[in-house]
């Protein structure tokens, strides 16, 4: 028998234990969910901050649980009673595309009104309330900023299209609609309610008074119950006339393309433009905002040559220049009246060669590489289609003479968009003389010379036959006193009936446009010469420390060749 006190007895001394190792238990085979669970992790770390921040916020807030809730109740309550009245029909009649209106209006509700809304909300909250200072002064973008804040509307859209997608798949079950046709609306309404965000989203960058908040959400809810009453209208007519809709043509097709091509542009277009009003004032704001009113003028072009040479006729041309004129007179309304304030860290990346300047300086914000990038661009898309389009006529009549009507009624509409965008602009800058100058000071003069073009020369007219036959006003005809008259002008023009209209053209509109073009391209001198600025050494060591370059490489294997010796 072994005692405790045997273990002090030289020699009986216990052995030591073998050390226990600590082993791994290995996950199970086939556990799938963990590893997704582990990859959601990793995206969810490379997700935009904003966009878990505000979707968080937004899934836990009192307007999303009260729309939600509605939205599932109302859903509920219009499939018993639909069921309930149209018993037993429903079992015989194709009643989908009737039932599928109830579901549309419930479902255009919270993605139409509520979801555009809220993104306004959001970022007017921000201004509001000073936390966006705080954002500001992160290490995110303003662009990340917007586009987080976007993702959250995204993500409601998708839930509230979730709760009803059982309910819309039940109507195809009823017959009478088919899958294309549901496709279609809700892909339309999803790309519209994404398109409102992002204008709620812009519209609240225009101010930070709260007074001025007030009247903007007033003024959105208005505009959004207005565009949700015709876009529901719209949708109703397609869906009356389903079984009419041209699904077997390619030109129904190219027409859808058509839309999504401009339709991409010009969100990230409102975009820039949303990041750009709440980003610091030196930075450049409008290399990227030009980049894409550069890509919609060329998809206008393209578009309307492949009209052209789908039906030949020489008024798509009209068309389509008047849309590049409307692009860049509206465009060019904000162009002009920016500012040339760049801040040293924007101004390390101007382009830095001779030919990137000559190229690329125009994309630089100010007013006066705004003006020139407007009336070049105009003129070259409106040139680019008239070349086309003389080609067109050469090969099918073998003269241009015929055609000659429509290259006039494009110089007068190049010529009236220099010379009141050049006008304008040199309005700003004598207003900034008296530091009245601005981007809205400059615009409502641009407004008020298209409408003073339009009204002074009818005035004058009618006051001079008041004056001198005997006080009959009437009805006057075409003059060169009408020569202003922007719309006058060009109706005359493009109706090939006053040839008092071409002298206009050739002896007055083109000179007068070029003089005034050429004033403004020297007093745009001052915004060309900015040049690009070195990186300060101190500057290039922080990027090193945060950026560090690539390791010396090193030897792995004996066939390796060794490492270049700095």
């Amino acid at each position: 028998m072994t005692t405790a006190s045997d273990a002090l007895i030289p020699g009986n001394e216990p052995l030591p234990s073998e050390p226990i190792t600590a082993t791994a238990i290995a996950p199970p085979r086939g556990a799938f969910w963990p590893r997704v669970e582990r990859l959601l992790e990793a995206i969810s770390e490379r997700l935009n901050p904003i966009l878990v921040k505000e979707a968080r916020q937004a899934m836990k807030s009192k307007q999303f649980s009260v729309t939600f809730t509605l939205l599932l109740v109302f859903g509920w309550i219009y499939t018993i009673l639909f069921v309930m009245v149209n018993l037993p029909g429903v079992f015989y009649s194709p009643f989908g595309s009737v039932m599928l209106v109830g579901y549309y209006l419930i479902l255009a509700v919270p993605l139409l009104i509520v979801v555009p809304y809220a993104s306004f909300r959001s970022l007017a909250a921000e201004l509001e309330d000073g936390t966006f200072d705080l954002l500001s002064i992160t290490a995110l973008s303003a662009r990340q900023i917007v586009t987080g804040k976007l993702g959250s509307s995204v993500l409601q859209m998708l839930v509230y299209y979730s709760a009803l997608a059982p309910c819309i798949a039940f109507t195809y079950l009823l017959r009478g609609i088919d899958v294309v046709t549901i496709a279609l609306m809700l892909t339309y309404t999803f790309l519209a309610s994404l398109l409102l965000s992002i204008l709620a989203l812009t519209l609240s960058t225009v101010t930070r008074a709260r007074h001025w908040q007030v009247l903007l959400s007033v003024l959105l809810v208005i505009a959004l119950l207005n565009f949700a009453f015709f876009w529901c209208w719209l949708m109703f007519a397609m869906l009356a006339t389903a079984q009419m809709m041209p699904y077997d043509q390619p030109e129904w097709w190219m027409f859808n393309v058509g839309v999504i091509t401009f339709y991409v542009p010009v969100a990230l277009l409102f975009v820039l433009i949303a990041a750009g009003q709440v980003t610091f004032a030196s930075e450049n704001r409008s290399t990227g905002v030009r980049v894409v009113l550069m890509v919609l003028q060329m998809l206008i072009v393209g578009w309307t040559i492949y009209g052209f040479l789908l039906v030949g006729e020489e008024e798509i041309m009209m068309v389509g220049s008047s849309w590049i004129g409307g692009l860049w007179a509206v465009a060019g309304a904000f162009l002009i009246g920016e500012t040339a304030e760049l801040s040293p860290r924007a101004r390390r990346e101007l382009p830095q060669s001779l030919l990137g300047r000559m190229a690329f300086t125009w994309f630089n914000p100010g007013s006066g590489t705004g003006y020139v990038f407007a009336v070049l661009n105009a003129l070259g898309g409106m040139l680019t289609l008239a070349f086309v389009c003389t080609l067109a006529t050469i090969a099918t009549t073998g003269s241009w003479s015929d055609f000659d009507v429509w290259m006039r009624w494009w110089m007068a509409q190049a010529s009236y968009l220099t010379i009141y965008l050049g006008l304008a602009r040199l309005c700003g800058v004598l207003l900034k003389r008296f530091r009245l100058g601005g981007m809205l000071p400059t615009f409502i003069c641009y407004l008020l010379l298209l409408v003073m073009g339009v009204l002074g020369p009818l005035a004058g007219q009618a006051v001079i036959r008041w004056l001198f036959y005997d006080g009959i006003v009437g009805d006057f005809e075409y003059s060169l006193l009408q020569t202003p008259n922007w719309i006058w002008t060009l109706f005359e023009i493009g109706s090939q009936r006053n040839a008092i209209a071409d002298e206009a053209v050739n002896y007055l509109l083109v000179p007068l446009a070029s003089f005034i073009f050429l004033v403004n391209l020297a007093l745009a001198a001052k915004e060309v010469e900015q040049t690009r600025l070195a990186t300060p050494l101190r500057v290039q060591q922080d990027e090193a420390e945060l950026h560090p370059g690539p390791s010396k490489p090193t030897k792995r294997n004996p066939w390796d060749e060794a490492p270049a010796s700095s």
